[in-house]
């Protein structure tokens, strides 16, 4: 009889398991969708080229710009300003932007990376000055503080957390946390306001945006030898919930945890910022793509993959093959601006120095078309997932009645070396991605299969540059800045941290470095 139930109940709990399957597999299969750029192939074609073709032609122009990330379109604005009348702005994908591109549906723009930016510090000069151009600074304060326009500041409810089958609001986890565990979080938190406060024996702060304004004190650059981890275990921050909480952080801004990023790069993700507003669009920073590329109007943008660059004389000769009419092109200019990152131009760059210790992380980005209401919060997290959850693009909507929605999902791919996990990244087919995704959400909503409709992904096989230990602090970094004769650089990875404010910082420094090198500064 016992024997006869265990059967029983062990029948019922396949059928019943099984039936969930079919159900879910079912509903998964109706949902449309496919893998969308970046353009491996053009990226890969370059780093297999054995002999380089020689170009069919040559075309004249002032400055050529290696690269259309938000560097590269900084850097052409500024030109533009300074009247430079030929401006030819190359990039490997069909439109700029970089990690700032964006998609749209009939649903909502969304991004397909960067989303939004925080509220700018009075040390990032270049970023103030072109929100004031775009309109997003409306004026002062008496006190001289830029005021925004509050329709392009995240609206409420800002941020939640899934932990223990339920929402919570902000991320730092509280549910379940014990006294002990929330005072470490009290303690954590009161050291960094601390460490905003503190100056160097620079005068600077230890922690700043951009990051070159940074103190130089050998005290705190001491932070760049050893892992976050590491300094969390000597401060005897040893909690769960804010070791959790330090980790997201880590990985949702470098695409790395606490045991990969120096604990420079890690702190300096908490103290070097004041003000906790973001701004943000639909689409993401994709938004103040489309408004810079609207000034932009004099600049000629081709999509084109560098394979090599040289100087001779007074010229900057750029070759560049063109996807589209499989033609090779030789641009000669009086300068150039180089915002590739640096593991590509130094592969296409004569007599660039080679640095061998450049990590980048890889990431998976993945924008679900939802039916029925949105989710209330704009960025929504999951406390036990490898995830870093996701964005509601429609957030900002004004609408009475939200009807329908695109979440943005983001997963740094560090469960494995970048190598490793590009490979393994590059050769999952996209069922494989849309079903990992779902996997991943359906704890927090139950009902993802129903009501996603189509979900595309796209991978970003060198997503940023990763702040190990050193790189901050090290030679390398500070040596990428240089020209090299008639090429001044402009890429965030000069900068050790991927975000805006850096890349908008070296396109204006390229910009001017251009100027003097033909003589107009």
């Amino acid at each position: 009889m016992g024997a006869a139930l265990t059967m029983m109940r062990r029948r019922t709990f396949l059928q019943t398991g099984t039936a969930a399957c079919l159900t879910a597999c079912t509903e998964s299969s109706r949902i449309t969708g496919g893998i969308v750029g970046a353009n491996h192939a053009a990226g890969h074609w370059l780093r297999d080229l054995k002999s380089p073709p020689e170009p069919s032609r040559t075309l004249a122009t002032d400055v050529v710009i290696l690269g259309g990330g938000i560097s590269g379109l900084i850097a052409a604005l500024r030109l533009q300003e300074a009247e430079i009348e030929k401006i030819t702005l190359l990039d490997l994908e069909s439109a700029p932007g970089g990690n700032a591109r964006s998609g749209s549906n009939r649903v909502s723009a969304y991004p397909w990376g960067a989303h939004y930016v925080p509220v700018p510090g009075e040390d990032a000069v270049e970023v103030r000055r072109l929100f004031e151009e775009l309109g997003l600074i409306t004026g002062h304060d008496a006190a001289g503080r830029p005021i925004y326009d509050e329709r392009h500041l995240c609206a409420d409810q800002q941020e939640r957390l899934f932990t223990r089958g339920v929402w919570q609001d902000g991320l730092g986890p509280t549910l379940g946390v014990s006294d002990t565990e929330r005072a470490e979080m009290t303690c954590f938190t009161e050291r960094i306001n601390e460490y905003k406060k503190i100056r160097g024996n620079d005068g600077r702060r230890p922690f700043c945006v951009p990051v070159d304004q940074s103190s130089r004190d050998p005290e705190w650059l001491a932070l760049d030898t050893i892992t976050m981890e590491t300094w969390l275990t000597r401060e005897k921050f040893n909690s769960e919930p804010l070791r959790w909480y330090v980790n997201y952080c880590c990985r949702d801004d470098y695409g790395a945890g606490i045991r990969d990023v120096s604990a420079w790069a890690g702190l300096h993700y908490f103290a070097s910022r004041d003000d906790s507003e973001v701004l943000t669009w639909p689409d993401g920073n994709g938004w103040l793509v489309k408004r810079i590329m609207e000034r932009l109007r004099g600049v000629d943008f081709q999509q084109a993959v560098v394979y090599r660059t040289t100087q001779e004389n007074d010229a900057v000769l750029a070759d560049v093959f063109v996807p589209t009419t499989q033609e090779t092109i030789r641009f000669r200019a009086k300068a150039a601006v180089c915002a590739l990152p640096r593991f590509v131009a130094q592969r296409v760059i004569a007599g660039l120095p080679v640095l061998q210790n450049l990590a980048y992380s890889p990431w998976a980005v993945a924008n679900l078309t939802w039916s029925g209401e949105p989710p209330p919060a704009w960025d929504n997290v999951l406390r036990t997932s490898a995830s870093l959850g996701y964005v509601v693009a429609t957030h900002q909507s004004l609408h009475p009645c939200p009807n329908d929605t695109v979440l943005t999902w983001y997963q740094p791919l560090d469960h494995s070396p970048p190598p490793q996990a590009r490979e393994e990244a590059l050769k999952k087919p996209w069922t494989k991605w849309r079903d990992e995704v779902l996997n991943d959400l359906r704890p927090a909503h139950p009902d993802v299969a129903h009501r996603v409709t189509h979900l595309d992904v796209m991978l970003w096989g060198h997503g940023m540059i990763r702040p190990v230990p050193g790189f901050i602090s090290g030679s390398d970094r500070a040596a990428m800045a240089q020209p090299l004769g008639r090429i001044a650089f402009a890429h965030s990875d000069m900068s050790g941290i991927s975000i805006f404010e850096e890349a908008c910082t070296r396109g204006a420094d390229a910009a001017r470095a251009i100027l003097k090198i033909i003589g107009k500064a």
